[in-house]
């Protein structure tokens, strides 16, 4: 989101809603988004250090389990980009969605700059009155969360409920990524786009 906000600051994005129904919404007014899905495991334990104890890890994998269970029958609807697709090649992806959906927004430029300035941005979303920043709830990679993680992904291993669950929860993110033609960013990436240089903003 700070680098689509970065390279089109007068376009209203409503993100994070990870609520069926606010998704399942915006599909029925033909509004266009980007769905961005995450590898169950990396998801939960991401969740449930920003939820600071107020979730369990049984809890997000149950909510995952849940949120993707309900939107599986809209994922031809979707535009499917994985977390890993957005963080590392967003401007790909971007363009793959200019096409998806017609649009021409601006394409944020690969550089250092654009790296550090959407860090600050994302920073700036979190910081405290005292110019703090919980690194718990930040939206960038932080040295702190590791340990964390760690002894998290420990304890998920360590339960075999919980390991049935994040096998469901795995088999949702299968069918959520399988190429599945107009419903995926790989579809769009890979195809032959001879005018692409003259309709999108490089």
């Amino acid at each position: 989101m700070a680098a689509f906000k970065l390279a089109n600051p007068a376009v209203p994005v409503a993100y994070h809603w990870h609520i069926p129904a606010f998704i399942i919404h915006a599909l029925d007014l033909g509004k266009p988004g980007i769905f961005l899905i995450r590898r169950p495991v990396d998801s939960v334990i991401s969740w449930t250090i920003f939820f600071q104890g107020r979730l369990t890890l049984r809890d997000s994998l149950q909510y995952y389990i849940d949120f993707h269970t309900a939107m599986l029958p809209y994922r031809e609807r979707l535009f499917i980009s994985s977390f890993e697709s957005t963080i590392h090649r967003f401007p790909r992806v971007l363009q793959a969605f200019n096409l998806r959906f017609g649009k021409n927004y601006a394409v944020p430029v690969p550089s250092q700059k654009t790296t550090d300035d959407c860090l600050a941005r994302i920073e700036h979303m979190v910081r405290a009155p005292d110019g703090s920043i919980n690194e718990f709830i930040v939206s960038r990679p932080s040295s702190e969360r590791a340990a964390i993680k760690a002894d998290l992904l420990e304890s998920l291993r360590q339960s075999p409920s919980l390991c049935q669950k994040l096998k469901t929860a795995d088999a949702l993110f299968e069918e959520f990524t399988a190429d599945v033609g107009p419903s995926s960013e790989k579809y769009f990436l890979r195809r032959p786009r001879p005018n692409v240089a003259t309709t999108l903003p490089q």
